[in-house]
């Protein structure tokens, strides 16, 4: 599938699933725009996607996704190189460390609820502006989103609090600018390996409460990352964004089971 000529921005895309999806749709044709604020990842992540000898069609930023002003500079700075923006994919996330309520520090519900919720509202209304915009108007939202938004043990309380709502992001943009040829779709994604989510973990985990959620979801079956990659590319050809507005799609090798 080629998608020549359509331009798509990855935020987190510094490592690990987004990158992935970034060096997927570049292998594509598509124009890419990924941003991180890790400057260290944002530089290897470059130094990946170089490698495909079309820098032409990268273009590489810092960002904080919960800044207004930074993503609306970076919104700015993609349609200034390539003249249009066609897709958004919100992967950028951080993951809790499997507190439930009571024992929640509201520092870490702040930090997570900002990055996983906050996060993808700002960089969907900066798109969804620019989408309406442009001619012709139209583009694609994608959320990346998890069991977690359909379980209430798959992590802690701030994590699962905040993947529910990006399903609710993706209902009501779909709702709200399918006439605008705007659509949203959200993945609900399962455990991957090759990903920085567990960057959480470094500051210590709750492993009580970790135990007595795995307790109920024996086993673990990871989905490849460049299988959720490919899937974006064929959301992003030609018309199919249409025909799923509004979905949730489950990728997850079913785990837990169904």
């Amino acid at each position: 599938m080629s998608l020549a000529g359509r331009t798509a921005l990855v935020t987190g895309a510094g490592g690990g699933l987004g990158l992935a999806i970034a060096d997927a749709l570049l292998a594509a044709g598509a124009n890419i725009i990924v941003c991180d604020v890790h400057a260290g990842r944002l530089a290897a992540a470059e130094d990946v996607l170089h490698a495909q000898g079309r820098p032409d069609r990268t273009l590489v930023l810092a960002a904080d996704v919960t800044d207004e002003g930074s993503v609306a500079t970076l919104i700015r700075a993609g349609v200034r190189r390539f003249g249009r923006l066609d897709a958004v994919v919100n992967n950028a996330a951080v993951m809790d460390r499997f507190d439930p309520a009571g024992a929640c520090p509201k520092a870490l519900w702040d930090a997570v609820l900002a990055v996983n919720l906050t996060g993808p509202f700002l960089v969907t209304q900066a798109a969804v502006l620019q989408m309406q915009a442009q001619q012709p108007p139209g583009g694609l939202v994608v959320n990346v989103a998890s069991n977690a938004s359909v379980r209430g043990l798959s992590a802690g309380v701030a994590y699962t609090a905040a993947k529910h709502g990006l399903l609710g992001l993706t209902r009501n943009t779909a709702g709200s600018y399918a006439e605008s040829a705007i659509h949203s779709v959200a993945l609900l994604l399962g455990g991957m390996d090759a990903t920085n989510i567990g960057d959480a973990f470094a500051g210590g985990v709750n492993r009580e409460a970790m135990a007595r959620m795995l307790a109920t979801q024996p086993g673990n079956r990871c989905v490849p990352t460049e299988h959720v990659a490919r899937y974006v590319v064929f959301l992003c050809g030609e018309g199919m964004a249409k025909s799923v507005n509004g979905s949730c799609v489950t990728i997850n090798d079913n785990w837990p089971e169904a």
